[in-house]
């Protein structure tokens, strides 16, 4: 609903300021002249001049800016910016050519002059699309950060299961009676687990170092409940050098993992890996399945949809994220790419 709220918002800001430029020239010229059937007569001039700015804008919002440079395929981007000026200017110098009558021949200092104001005329168009085209790619970048500062909300709020803080406070308890230096490495943990959760992924990108210490801690702390009847592995590579990634981006797979590819009476299996392939960075979660009954279905829900959201808010025409199922397992692959 925020989302839609914000598009109705921009469309009326486009709405309004699309009025007053209409608007503009025509009223300048009324408050010079105080004609109003000049005024009037104004309109369809102010009109077709216009006609160039939206063709430009629209163009470059509805296609080029999303389409080609928010994806990286920056070249038809620039070609198409390109062939629009060219549109523009030649048809322009086609319809002065038709209205012009013939003259006669004219001194070279003429055909200078002219050329100088045609020279001026393709600059004043190139200078329109410029600027309607930084006004576009302005319009996305608003729209992708009001959308970002919601799934980051979203996400936000569901970064801990209460579930998982409740079972796993149980787990530790229980572990006291049995090996007590357990327990308190799992206290250690915990203790972890949370102070990353609160203090350290309130920034868009984090240390990768930070996210595979709190996935470890995870993993051990959702193992307790299984160490019997299910084979967890992870294998955690990191590459070398500085790599800064979305906090918790892996989290809900992981999550999802345990939630449907454990079970108390079955064996069953989970395995994570984070590896770098060349410059990406690839994260795979695999896992048996025992998928529950109803709506509840791994692969599916708010978290892999905010997931999803966030993948493409901050690493547009940059990731890769597919899943495979033969039935009896399913695995989810993140790959990053070229931010090792």
């Amino acid at each position: 609903m925020r989302k839609q709220n914000f598009k109705s918002v921009s469309i009326g800001i486009q709405i309004v300021l699309w009025v007053l430029m209409f608007l503009s020239t025509p009223v300048m010229h009324l408050f010079q002249t105080y004609d109003f059937n000049a005024f009037v007569k104004s309109l369809p001039f102010a009109a077709i001049v216009m006609i160039p700015a939206v063709l430009i804008f629209y163009l470059n919002y509805l296609l080029l800016v999303p389409k080609f440079l928010f994806e990286k395929h920056r070249i038809f981007f620039w070609l198409g910016n390109v062939l629009i000026l060219a549109l523009i200017v030649g048809y322009r110098s086609y319809r002065a050519h038709k209205m012009m009558p013939p003259l006669p021949p004219l001194p070279p200092e003429v055909h200078i002059k002219r050329f100088g104001i045609y020279a001026v005329s393709v600059l004043s168009i190139l200078g329109l699309q410029i600027i309607m085209t930084l006004l576009a790619i302005g319009a996305h970048y608003m729209e992708r950060y009001n959308a970002l500062k919601e799934a980051n909300l979203s996400w936000l709020k569901n970064q801990l299961n209460p579930h998982f803080l409740f079972n796993t406070l149980n787990n530790i308890s229980s572990l006291t009676q049995i090996d007590a230096e357990k327990a308190q490495d799992s206290i250690a943990e915990l203790s972890d687990l949370l102070r990353y959760t609160l203090y350290e992924t309130d920034a868009q990108k984090v240390p990768l170092e930070g996210e595979i210490g709190f996935l470890n801690n995870y993993i051990d702390l959702m193992s307790l409940r299984y160490s019997d009847t299910a084979d967890i592995v992870k294998d955690f590579r990191a590459p070398a050098g500085s790599v800064m990634v979305a906090p918790l981006l892996y989290m809900t797979l992981v999550e999802n993992a345990f939630k449907h590819g454990v079970s108390s009476r079955k064996d069953s299996f989970i395995r994570v890996h984070l590896y770098a392939e060349e410059k990406d960075l690839v994260f795979k979660c695999e896992n048996s399945l025992f998928e529950k009954a109803g709506v509840d279905r791994a692969g599916s829900g708010i978290g892999i949809e905010n997931l999803k959201r966030r993948l493409e808010l901050i690493y547009p025409g940059s990731y890769e994220y597919y899943t495979e199922t033969d039935g009896n397992s399913y695995c989810a692959t993140i790959n990053l790419k070229g931010i090792c």
